[in-house]
């Protein structure tokens, strides 16, 4: 298995780190009902401002599938405390041996 440890740190892992870090996002934002209430917590609508998931799939597609498939796997298991992290890293790979 890839070991996110034992290398420099890649593109390829900082994009990964974006796209978990947008999942996140999404997480908080799905706690409010309506934009207004979003609105009046600062915090939170910074956090979800930030939009830019469509830019961060289409560079995590185009990484080498090889790679990509590890890197993947390695993130799974690093996030798998974090179902909606884990069930978004499946769907980006269409790997369905993940568990």
């Amino acid at each position: 298995m890839f070991d996110i440890n034992k290398v420099d740190r890649k593109i390829e892992l900082f994009i990964f780190d974006i796209y978990i870090a947008i999942l996140k996002i999404n997480k908080v934002a799905s706690k409010f009902e309506n934009v207004q209430d979003l609105l009046y917590s600062f915090t939170d609508w910074d956090s979800v401002i930030r939009d830019f998931e469509s830019n961060i799939i289409k560079l995590i597609n185009e990484i080498e599938a090889d790679l990509k498939e590890e890197l993947i796997e390695s993130f799974i298991e690093d996030n798998k405390y974090l179902d909606f992290v884990v069930e978004k890293l499946k769907e980006i790979n269409n790997v369905p041996f993940y568990k």
